[in-house]
């Protein structure tokens, strides 16, 4: 019976689906193995911590651009170069430990930048999206669990409301409006696009890879830290994120309504772990923080 209900759960949802559930883990693990590269190299000041008053603030600022994007149409050719120009600066930086010549790479992510302007593919759209992800996975710096609990917890409620609640107030979701705009052949920057079948596609958001992925981040460093090197918060954090995923997939499969992917994504990424951090006596210094006590003193 078991294995019947777990055929049945696989078979309900359309390949595309998993294919977007092995792409986005995917970008996790690409992720972490860029981040180790960048811890074995010795990270800068280039990281920007991610502190309580950020977090608290982070679905404030996310509604403010969100209802920007919304309202000022003009703002699509904004995001527009602002695409460009992190694909330019991001897909280099995400090769540097493959290709040391930045004048190829540099060149490189010219070329897919131009493809993406002149043809608006799926395949450029999606490489310059993974690199902005990938990149983001390794910069933003979150010192404890408690500040991304706090970071996921507002944002979830932030993703709930603009995806569930705001038809109520606006007459259509704002989030799934400004998620499928368009200009001609240029899909919305900030989207990864999967396509079904002929003409259409499934989107997900830039974001719900990002704040799952500072949760994955913080436990690859906190991994790295205590030299476990089986990194078993890590790894179960992606596992997690990969159960959300399949469990947001399913639901949306069977209403064939648009979902706020972190109501799923963070309480799988970030619930099993914490309790594998309780069972090995880790959980305090991973919800308060474990490094350097006078950056973090007040967390």
């Amino acid at each position: 019976i078991l294995k019947l209900q777990f055929l049945y759960f696989i078979g309900a949802m359309p390949f595309i689906n998993i294919g977007m559930v092995a792409g986005s883990c995917a970008s996790l693990v690409a992720g972490c193995w860029r981040l180790g590269k960048l811890l074995e190299e010795g990270e800068t000041e280039e990281s920007v911590v991610v502190d309580k008053e950020l977090a608290m603030l982070a679905p404030v600022g996310a509604s403010a651009a969100l209802l920007c994007a919304y309202f000022i149409g003009e703002l699509f050719w904004a995001l527009v170069i602002a695409y460009c120009f992190f694909g330019l600066f991001c897909i280099p930086f995400v090769l540097k430990p493959l290709i040391k010549n930045m004048a190829i790479t540099t060149g490189g992510a010219a070329v897919v930048v131009a493809l993406w302007l002149l043809t608006g593919g799926w395949v450029v759209h999606d490489i310059l999206t993974i690199s902005i992800v990938i990149t983001a996975f390794c910069v933003l710096r979150v010192p404890s669990a408690k500040v991304y609990t706090l970071l996921l917890g507002g944002l979830v409620l932030y993703d709930v409301f603009w995806v569930f609640y705001s038809s109520q107030v606006f007459g259509e979701g704002v989030m799934v409006s400004v998620a499928t705009a368009h200009r001609g052949h240029l899909s919305a920057p900030g989207t990864l696009i999967f396509p079904i079948g002929l003409g259409n596609h499934a989107l997900l958001g830039a974001g719900d890879l990002i704040v799952p992925g500072v949760v994955v981040s913080t436990h690859y460093r906190f991994d790295t830290h205590f030299k476990r090197r089986n990194r078993e918060l890590t790894v179960l954090s992606i596992v997690g994120f990969c159960l959300g995923m399949l469990t947001c997939n399913f639901v949306l499969d069977v209403t064939r309504t648009s979902q706020p992917a972190l109501l799923y994504l963070a309480p799988f990424t970030i619930i099993p772990s914490l309790g594998l951090a309780y069972s090995q006596g880790d959980l305090a210094r991973l919800w308060n923080g474990w490094e350097d006590a006078s950056v973090y003193e007040q967390l």
